[in-house]
């Protein structure tokens, strides 16, 4: 009897073993699956952690790339606005303005007188002389006047000087902003025997006792207006004819810049071979830009000729 009960306790013992070695195992299978479960759930959160980085990554540098773009293209439209700025014909525009004005002069009668001026502006000037407010018309008396205008030079050539061609002369310079104008005065001697007459004074004309002859001269070969840059070297000439060639006679050849007689120097040259004159201008300046001209003196009169050099600068 004692036997079965002990086999009854064993079975028993040996069958709660199994059922504890069960429930452990089970315990150990529900373990591992929490595991990977949380292993899992772990890998999500950082792959989806690494997906915010990314794209708060990709979101910066799109962020920057479209300011950048912004900003160009503010820079694009300012650019633009300035040049339509620029290209405003209200801005373009400005008022005559005198460069070179007109010299006075004074001649022996018979002789040419010619007015030379310089004038900037915008729209272009429309250039007008007057001779004691008097409107001069040109085409209405070819014979005595020639206007000319080139390059912003206008000239007023007043031909045959008589005792009437004193007076003022004025240039008008008007365009849509405004108005400028320079008044110039031509006096016109007449040769009396016995006048002395200064070095660099207009020689009277006709004819010439000394010689026995009355010279006539002309410039031919003339310079044109001429465009330097500062530093270089510029020459200006012109061929000059006397007629009748006299022997040991030469004319007096001077050259002036805006009507100031130029010497000779370091930057400045003049040559005259008898047929040539010629003008050297050394390491052009600002300074050096201007009216030139050639004034050839004789014992019977004189000619001149002019022509506006420009000068710009090194950059």
């Amino acid at each position: 009897m004692s036997v079965v009960v002990c086999f009854v306790r064993s079975h028993e013992f040996a069958r709660g073993l199994v059922e504890v070695q069960e429930e452990v195992k089970e315990e150990g299978v529900g373990h591992v699956a929490m595991r990977n479960l949380f292993s899992l759930e772990t890998s999500s959160l950082e792959t989806s952690s690494m997906e915010t980085i990314t794209v708060e990554k990709k979101s910066r540098k799109r962020h920057i790339r479209e300011s950048a773009d912004r900003l160009e293209l503010s820079k694009k439209v300012e650019e633009r606005a300035e040049f339509r700025k620029k290209q405003n014909s209200d801005n373009l525009t400005h008022p005559p303005e005198f460069i070179v004005r007109p010299r006075g002069q004074t001649v022996w009668e018979g002789k040419t007188v010619k007015l030379h001026c310089t004038v900037s502006g915008w729209p272009k000037p429309r250039i007008a002389w007057y001779k004691n407010n008097v409107v001069i018309d040109d085409k209405v008396h070819p014979d005595k006047y020639t206007a000319e205008s080139n390059y912003n030079m206008h000239s007023l050539e007043i031909k045959s000087c008589d005792f009437l061609d004193t007076a003022q002369y004025r240039v008008s310079a008007l365009n849509i902003k405004g108005e400028s104008s320079s008044v110039a005065t031509v006096v016109i001697k007449r040769f009396q025997e016995g006048q002395k007459v200064g070095p660099l004074d207009a020689k009277p004309h006709g004819f010439c006792s000394e010689h026995g002859v009355t010279f006539e001269t002309a410039i031919i070969d003339s310079f044109e207006v001429a465009f330097g840059r500062e530093g270089e070297t510029l020459s200006l000439g012109c061929t000059v004819i006397v007629y009748p060639t006299i022997k040991r006679y030469q004319p007096d050849v001077l050259w002036y810049r805006n009507g100031k007689a130029l010497a000779e120097s370091k930057w400045v040259h003049t040559h005259w071979s008898g047929e040539k004159a010629t003008l050297t201008l050394v390491h052009l300046n600002k300074e050096d830009e201007g009216l030139y001209t050639l004034r050839v003196n004789t014992k019977s009169g004189f000619q001149s000729y002019s022509a506006y050099v420009f000068v710009r600068g090194t950059t």
